[in-house]
């Protein structure tokens, strides 16, 4: 599946809106188009709508009946068993944009066409804004002389991506590899070496509690690897289960540039990775 991103070169360079809240229904669109396209494409675009920021996530999967399209905001069940048995599970993701929306005073919905695709998109009022002048809303510094090689391990494309592109800009001098499934983590693991692995904790098959464990089983020095795990869940058992498994730290998605910073750097500086 391909993915493009295009960005309007009108919208102001800063905006003032709860970036928590905009990245969870982004990530939820982004990860429905991901689920639901098995090849093709996925398009996020985001641009100015009069005194609004329009954002559109547009697939070429399996689309949605029109029967379905009326309700589907209330509640998120797949839209048929033969779509509901192809790829399984049910969730509440587009309930939970629609209420997100509502709280920026927005508006959220879709066209579809089964076979062909779906475009979700969203509206939300814009709020030009000044450059923070606070140093504590400016970016975390990178570790500029820092070498050192990080593993992403992550089923979803949009994550490894958002992943990879915040960890070339904290730590520019880094090696940084990904996979895409628990299985091709440890495979990988078997050949090459790394300081730290970072590991998305749902994914098929293998999840990351049990590739931390499988990390942990193996002989020295793999078993001794840093893992950091990442979970859009902030419930305290999953947390636990996941220093249970053997995970050194535990980061909360959509990730946080400071908190990824402050986290990677702990396990660098505790493995003795010297600026070089």
């Amino acid at each position: 599946v391909q993915f493009h991103a295009q960005l309007d070169p009108a919208l102001p360079e800063w905006v003032m809106t709860d970036t928590k809240r905009l990245k969870e229904v982004l990530c939820h669109l982004l990860e429905n188009a991901f689920k639901f396209t098995p090849s093709g494409q996925v398009h996020l675009s985001i641009r100015q709508d009069g005194r609004h920021m329009l954002f559109e996530v547009q697939d070429t999967g399996v689309g949605i009946p029109e029967a379905q399209q009326a309700f589907i905001f209330n509640r998120f069940e797949h839209a048929d068993l033969q779509t509901h048995t192809r790829f399984g599970g049910t969730g509440l993701g587009l309930a939970i944009c629609k209420g997100l929306v509502q709280l920026f005073e927005g508006d959220i919905g879709l066209q579809s066409q089964p076979g062909q695709g779906s475009r979700f998109w969203f509206r939300i009022p814009l709020h030009a804004c000044e450059a923070p002048d606070t140093p504590l809303l400016r970016q975390p510094p990178a570790v500029a002389s820092t070498r050192f090689s990080l593993l992403l391990v992550d089923d979803n494309p949009v994550n490894l991506k958002v992943a990879g592109l915040m960890c070339q800009q904290l730590w520019p001098d880094a090696t940084l590899h990904s996979v895409n499934s628990g299985q091709a983590c440890l495979q990988w693991l078997q050949t090459q070496a790394v300081d730290l692995v970072l590991m998305d904790l749902v994914m098929p098959e293998m999840d990351g509690l049990e590739t931390t464990r499988a990390i942990r089983q193996s002989a020295a020095p793999l078993c001794h690897m840093a893992v950091i795990g990442l979970t859009a869940s902030s419930h305290p058992q999953d947390h636990a289960a996941c220093v249970q498994a053997g995970m050194n730290d535990v980061l909360l998605k959509p990730l946080d540039r400071e908190q990824l910073h402050r986290s990677v750097q702990a396990q660098l500086l505790r493995r003795g990775v010297t600026h070089g």
